[in-house]
């Protein structure tokens, strides 16, 4: 079980792997005139199970959410206040109260094969890696933002030049890299300002 209110409200995003809750259902999009002052990154919930070794998966936690935080911290607006916890944010309330409480969770994580990411490659070993944020603002919390968004890694072989794919360890984590960014650059198109991608223009 994920930290997502409504499975069945969420649309692919073209034909990539990321699904995202239906604007017209719920969400920050319906209501783009509300202002942002505060973001709060509560942290990373694991609800993949308990199949990794316990520093792989410390790991793959911290990887995801330092990438998501990147992402979100550099394209926000320059007088949002940005927050990893939420202990200091009665310091703020008071004067900024429109705040939004991001929540984040990996509901699914499997290593792969090392052997079939090196000498084989096309998809065979990939790990995997499913991510979800869960974002309501103060002012709509009935309302929520909710994105998934599963992620395919084979860790970069490079044609048998790098021998570091044999490691589930290192292949999570460049699929938790990936995570992060994706989640974090969806969530700034709703709440932010996102990079400007001009190889698409």
């Amino acid at each position: 079980m994920g930290i997502l209110s409504d499975y069945g409200a969420l649309e692919r995003k073209e034909k990539s792997n990321l699904f995202y809750a239906d604007p017209e259902v719920a969400g920050l999009e319906k209501v783009p005139a509300l202002p942002t002052q505060i973001v709060v990154l509560r942290g990373v919930e694991w609800r993949a199970g308990h199949d990794l070794p316990p520093p792989t998966r410390r790991e793959v936690e911290a990887t995801f959410l330092t990438h998501l935080s990147r992402r979100l911290v550099t394209g926000l607006p320059e007088d949002t206040i940005f927050l990893e916890s939420e202990e200091r944010l009665k310091d703020y309330e008071a004067f900024r109260p429109h705040t939004i409480m991001v929540d984040a969770a990996i509901t699914e994580a499997k290593d792969g094969t090392g052997v079939a990411r090196y000498l084989i490659g096309f998809g065979a070993g990939d790990a995997i890696l499913r991510a979800e944020i869960r974002a309501v603002h103060s002012a709509i919390p009935e309302k929520p933002y909710e994105a998934s968004l599963r992620v395919r890694s084979n860790g970069s072989p490079w044609f048998g030049l790098n021998p570091r794919v044999f490691s589930g360890r290192y292949t999570l984590k460049k699929a938790a890299v990936q995570a992060g960014n994706g989640l974090g650059l969806h969530l700034l198109e709703r709440i932010g300002e996102p990079p400007s991608q001009w190889w698409k223009k």
